[in-house]
């Protein structure tokens, strides 16, 4: 893959190529739970929230052992739910088994499957009507949906063509508190005075300024906040 072809890809499934060996599990981790997050509306069981924050607690190392055993047992559960609980589990299953103990050598597949997910989630929803206008629902929907989680995977990931490096200059206290408080209370609202302290701070990186404040989503695992946090 090019750069260019990082940067106008369409579909997730060549960047995840691309980051095979190149990328930390964390990150990908993080990505299938923001591609769950994404379909998080379509998932009818309540529990399916507290598990993304399961799933981002133990990509950080957080999640103990009694909590991922739990968790890998409600997984089972809702997988012998049938049907009605395929959305819940899909969503649950591909997050955790993104952060489980043993994904290491498995993480770019099970990121693929979240976002694999999420775009058959997507598929599911249109109106039906007669076949031409429902499959024309079903092919724009997962067209969004594969432009929405290319771009998770550029604020996850960056340009990963152009690498930028952490300036310790930077890393006052007033920045590194504020990242920190965005990523912990996923306050991503607060991105556009990230890059006002990061100014105050002498940072005149245009890449680095211009993610915090173009609109578009951003997510856990942003490779700004991640950079200011030394965050892998």
């Amino acid at each position: 893959m090019t750069e260019e072809e990082w940067l106008d890809a369409i579909t997730p499934s060549p960047m995840l190529e691309f980051l095979r060996g190149r990328s930390s599990d964390r990150k990908l981790r993080l990505f299938a739970v923001a591609c769950c997050r994404r379909v998080q509306s379509l998932v009818v069981d309540r529990r399916g929230s507290s598990f993304l924050d399961l799933a981002e607690r133990l990509a950080d190392g957080l999640l103990s052992n009694s909590e991922r055993r739990t968790a890998a047992t409600a997984v089972n559960d809702r997988q012998e739910g049938g049907a009605a609980a395929m959305s819940a589990w899909g969503s649950v299953c591909c997050s955790l088994a993104v952060s489980s103990a043993h994904a290491a050598e498995r993480c770019c597949e099970n990121a693929a499957n979240a976002h694999g997910f999420a775009s058959t989630s997507i598929r599911y929803t249109p109106t039906w009507g007669d076949n031409s206008a429902y499959f024309a629902q079903v092919r724009e929907g997962a067209r969004h949906e594969n432009l929405a989680q290319t771009a998770l995977l550029r604020e996850v990931f960056g340009n990963p063509f152009r690498t930028i490096t952490a300036d310790p200059r930077l890393q006052t206290e007033m920045v590194v508190a504020l990242a920190n408080t965005i990523y912990t209370n996923h306050a991503f609202d607060r991105m556009p005075s990230l890059a006002d302290v990061l100014e105050e701070a002498s940072c005149d990186n245009a890449d680095i300024l211009s993610h915090c404040r173009v609109p578009g989503q951003h997510v856990r695992g942003c490779w700004v906040v991640d950079l200011v946090l030394g965050k892998e």
